[in-house]
């Protein structure tokens, strides 16, 4: 995965997300920004701009995630934690400020699937260093 600073990050596992764990995240708007599970079990409503609604089950982090990020890969450590889905800042034009903005609510907060739910629920499973085949 796309590392801070133009890095690359080798996965070397799986884990579950857990409340005050820390994550970073790899975007292709926002780049690799950190932060926190925020919440490890939540269900929310995405609304998209035709009208349309899905909804999405997962956990939040703190990072910063903005439109163009979604399918980007969330770890802790080096361990793949989840799929980028959906943002409260999504709107933003960078980070700077979609914190201004939302810094009275609370911060920036993403959603994210946990790789978790998405290998059980497609029969696939996460490629790693220790499981390169």
């Amino acid at each position: 995965m796309r590392g801070g600073n133009g890095s690359t990050l080798t996965v070397t596992g799986t884990a579950r997300p857990v409340v005050g764990a820390p994550v970073c995240k790899s975007g292709q708007s926002s780049s690799f920004t950190c932060g926190v599970v925020a919440a490890d079990h939540v269900e929310t409503q995405l609304l998209y701009a035709n009208g349309s609604a899905s909804t999405v089950r997962g956990f939040a982090t703190t990072a910063c995630t903005l439109s163009g990020d979604s399918g980007g890969a969330i770890v802790t450590g080096t361990l793949a934690l989840g799929v980028i889905s959906g943002s409260n800042s999504a709107g933003a034009p960078d980070c700077v400020e979609a914190n201004l903005v939302l810094a009275t609510t609370g911060g920036t907060s993403s959603l994210g699937i946990p790789v978790g739910d998405i290998a059980d629920a497609t029969g696939t499973r996460v490629r790693t260093a220790s499981s390169p085949e």
